[in-house]
């Protein structure tokens, strides 16, 4: 995955003295890189992470603004990690995506513990951060970085400073900040940029002139030199030229742009909306073949894309070069970015990508388009991948009156609000899909709002709402529904918790069975737990064992530490007691 991937190192200008510094210095909790756009901020990591002068393994995360989810960030995060701590995945991924579970009470910890079990130095890069706006993430990276193990180094690449306890990390000597004046080009590196990398053949006077100009700003003098390669009159060019981030706009479309072929130029101007160029969405976008090639020659030639992959299939833009030319867009085709963004969200629906193309949908402003991929596909993503954040993500972002008006929508809102802790959005999206739904609404449709309404009043405590909706779903619903097994589960532990053990297994048994059916594993580890659980308490001490090994064979590593295993392991527990086994019981 291109988001937990450092970037390809660029043959640009190397920065010995800024690499020294950051691989040579004592350990710290927490290296801050925060400079404008264009400063070279991730150019400069990329470097440290490959230098022969950094012995410790990079964990990379590229973040954008979707990022701004805590589960959906902090699942990012320890994918990258798995990458220098292998198995991190499968032990901390399943709490994350546990529903209910509190992040810095639990989760953190957990993964904090993990990672202290290795003493093995590493290095963790969070680039882009100023992309982040949730409070709730920025607490979590709080309580991350102060709880830090020794051996793990946090690095925080950002055009802003960050919400975090900076004051306090300063003063005790754990933070190391690169800042603006530190990533100016010297003017040393402003020649090798110019004479070396561009071959412009600058003299000594020319290379002084425009590093003055722009003030060592890096973006400035790659644009520059971008312009000169096709300049005759270079010295009247670089007395003239205005290299701040207040000039660029006009720079980049007079010079830069302008001496562009005709379709190079439309190419960048259309695709400038995608945060991810790959060639069959870029040949969809701008409505044109050999989109990849193109990619590659420019890559090759212009400095402003940046590679995503080691097989130049996935790029990005400059995130500066990014900006202007949306802008640019604008001023050229007035309006049709809308247009972009509904053929960005075809191609990559096409692929498979639905949660980028959920995302262009609604900026192409097809609220209607949008709506149906969430109805069609918030249901796989959180059972399939327990990605709640991101179907939350997509909800928050339609219309909240369009969500209210549609019963699926707010089924989706119920589960995900279940997922993320939220009992009273629970109840309120549970009442407006009650309000939605039509009596000769489709069955598919009735029986999903009944099983949410189910679930909502089990989750509260109120077992003869829970029983009389979940009985409603299952004789209105539709069996090809996903959520059809889930009346099952609630009858079995509203049985359970009203002490009828005989229809709880039953039950259990029912929604194991309508589960496997699906291929959903979470309801046939848990109710494998519960049964397993039911015959311990019961003295069926064989039956027991046997229904905890099904669940644990079910589930694997994904559900080791989630709670729908919690019964089968008290289950176990009970079996090695009465077996006089206290070592055994504690361990479960």
């Amino acid at each position: 995955m291109t988001k937990v991937r450092c970037p390809t190192p660029r043959d640009l200008v190397s920065r010995p003295a800024l690499v020294e510094r950051l691989a040579t210095r004592p350990s710290r909790r927490l290296t801050l890189v925060r400079a404008s756009a264009g400063s070279g901020k991730t150019t400069l990591l990329s470097a440290w992470a490959t230098s022969p002068a950094e012995p410790r393994p990079f964990a990379w995360v590229s973040l954008e603004a979707a990022d701004s989810v805590p589960s959906r960030f902090w699942s990012y995060v320890v994918e990258a990690l798995a990458a220098v701590r292998p198995g991190l995945d499968r032990a901390v991924l399943p709490l994350l995506k546990a529903p209910g579970v509190h992040l810095e009470h639990v989760a953190l910890p957990f993964l904090l513990n993990a990672l202290a079990a290795d003493d093995a130095a590493a290095v963790l890069v969070l680039d882009d951060y100023h992309l982040v706006e949730s409070p709730e993430v920025h607490a979590s990276v709080a309580f991350f970085v102060e709880h830090l193990p020794p051996s793990l180094e946090l690095v925080i690449s950002t055009r802003v400073e960050p919400p975090l306890p900076l004051p306090r990390l300063r003063v005790r000597g754990d933070l190391l900040e690169i800042d603006e004046p530190l990533l100016r080009f010297s003017a040393a590196e402003a020649d090798a940029l110019l004479n070396r990398v561009v071959r412009l053949g600058l003299s000594a006077e020319d290379v002084e002139v425009l590093h003055r100009r722009t003030e060592g700003w890096p973006a400035g003098m790659y644009l520059a030199a971008l312009s000169l390669r096709e300049r005759g009159d270079r010295s009247a060019f670089i007395a003239s030229f205005s290299g701040d981030d207040r000039h660029v706009v006009d720079y980049l479309r007079s010079e830069v742009l302008a001496g562009l072929e005709p379709d190079v130029r439309e190419f960048l101007l259309l695709t400038s909306i995608l945060d991810r160029l790959t060639g069959p969405v870029c040949d969809a976008v701008a409505g044109r073949d050999g989109s990849a090639q193109l990619l590659r020659q420019l890559e090759r030639s212009n400095l402003l894309l940046v590679p995503l992959d080691d097989r130049q299939r996935v790029y990005r833009y400059h995130h500066l070069f990014a900006e202007l030319l949306a802008g640019e867009l604008e001023l050229v085709h007035p309006g049709l970015a809308a247009e972009l963004h509904r053929r960005a969200a075809g191609a990559l629906q096409e692929e498979g990508d639905v949660d980028r193309a959920v995302h262009h949908a609604i900026q192409a402003g097809d609220v209607a388009d949008a709506v149906e991929l969430v109805a069609e596909h918030w249901a796989s993503w959180l059972l399939s991948r327990g990605d709640h954040g991101a179907i939350d993500a997509w909800l928050a972002a339609l219309p909240a009156d369009v969500v209210a008006r549609d019963p699926r929508l707010c089924v989706a809102r119920t589960f995900t609000g279940h997922s993320l802790g939220h009992a009273a959005r629970v109840t309120r999206w549970g009442d407006a899909a009650e309000a939605a739904v039509s009596a000769d609404a489709p069955a598919r449709i009735r029986g999903d709002v009944a099983a949410a309404r189910a679930s909502n009043a089990l989750q509260t405590g109120d077992l003869p709402r829970a029983v009389a909706a979940a009985r409603r779903a299952l004789a209105v619903g539709d069996d090809a529904s996903p959520w059809m097994p889930l009346p099952h589960g609630v009858l079995a532990h509203a049985a359970r918790w009203s002490g009828d053990a005989a229809t709880a297994a039953s039950e259990f048994e029912a929604w194991r069975r309508e589960s496997a059916a699906r291929g959903q594993v979470l309801g046939v580890v848990c109710s494998d737990a519960e049964l397993a659980l039911i015959h311990a308490e019961a003295g069926r001490d064989r039956e027991a064992v046997a229904a905890a090994g099904r669940a644990r064979d079910a589930g694997g590593w994904r559900f080791s530490e989630h709670w729908v295993s919690t019964a089968g392991h008290a289950a176990l527990a009970l079996v090695a007691e009465r077996r006089g086994d206290g070592d055994a019981a504690r361990t479960e």
